[in-house]
């Protein structure tokens, strides 16, 4: 596994903020790890970076305890991220990357920084000091700078944030290009936008406790699929399916509308209803979007 937590847990002043948070990450995969502002996403992954310490469990990296020289296998995107304001980003990215020179000895390393800065949409502003640059060419730097060192994993905190939609646009086609050449992404972020149709994985961290797991491509399995029924005649046909069916596990969407979420026979229920003259205005087979997973999950 590239990354694999065991038990991580973090107590401060006797207060338990992180528990017993355990997951793993496969070569290639796009892990979202989603959860609202408090869900402590942002203290977990200082943790696995080393930046601060859990009270138990453990942090694994490519198979091996985390150690402070795999960072340069790790492009890192986090708010704590600090440029020299002074120096241009051009700047900014060049003394990061003299950490690098044996990795890029041999490459065109001009060539190579202004692809990344004209892919974001920042090569007009490379040599401007950072200290003029907006939030959003901030970030757009950020980016860039966990990207440029070409690495095995990317971790990335609400990379979203404050980019315009042609860069997000960008930053999710870029990531979905880096997954199917095999880096590893692990995102943390309450965009569920975002990372609804990039990850391949996702979590919900919740109060610093991982409460769902999901494969994105396996929701059926997941009993997140749903059959919606539109009918005018709602009370009795939500009579029919509790007693000819035995159904119970139902949502009423609004007056006219109703979905059930209970694995069964689709096609046995409409016949069902049919046969007890229930008027049907439309059928919709669907999935749960991932904010509904989200909410029903943490029980809001």
């Amino acid at each position: 596994m590239i990354i694999e937590f065991k038990n991580l847990s973090k107590v401060i002043k006797g207060k338990r903020l992180l528990k017993q948070v355990s997951l793993s990450v496969g070569e290639g995969s796009i892990y979202g790890l989603i959860g609202s502002d408090h869900s402590r996403k942002s203290l977990l992954i200082k943790i696995m970076l080393g930046l601060s310490q859990a009270t138990e469990g453990r942090v694994h990296f490519f198979d091996e305890p985390f150690r402070g020289d795999m960072l340069k296998e790790i492009g890192v995107c986090i708010d704590e991220i600090s440029f020299y304001k002074n120096f241009t980003g051009k700047e900014n990215i060049l003394y990061y990357l003299e950490n690098y020179k044996d990795k890029f000895e041999n490459r065109d390393m001009e060539g190579h920084i202004d692809y990344y800065f004209k892919k974001f949409d920042l090569f007009t502003n490379m040599n401007l000091e950072v200290e003029k640059y907006s939030l959003g060419m901030l970030q757009k730097l950020r980016i860039i700078r966990a990207l440029i060192i070409e690495p095995r994993l990317l971790i990335l905190d609400e990379p979203a944030k404050s980019l315009d939609p042609v860069t997000l646009k960008t930053l999710k086609d870029e990531l979905i290009k880096q997954s199917e050449a095999g880096v590893t992404i692990f995102i943390a972020t309450s965009m569920l936008d975002f990372i609804s149709d990039l990850a391949s994985h996702i979590g919900i961290l919740h109060y610093g406790e991982i409460i769902y797991e999901m494969q994105t491509d396996k929701r059926v399995e997941n009993q997140q699929s749903f059959l919606e029924i539109h009918s005018p005649e709602l009370p009795k046909l939500i009579l029919t399916i509790e007693r000819k069916l035995n159904i119970f596990d139902y949502e009423v969407i609004h007056d006219h509308v109703i979905r059930i979420t209970e694995k069964t026979d689709n096609d046995l229920i409409i016949k069902t209803l049919i046969e007890n003259d229930i008027q049907i205005s439309h059928v919709k087979n669907g999935f749960k979007s991932l904010e509904e997973i989200f909410l029903t999950t943490i029980g809001e």
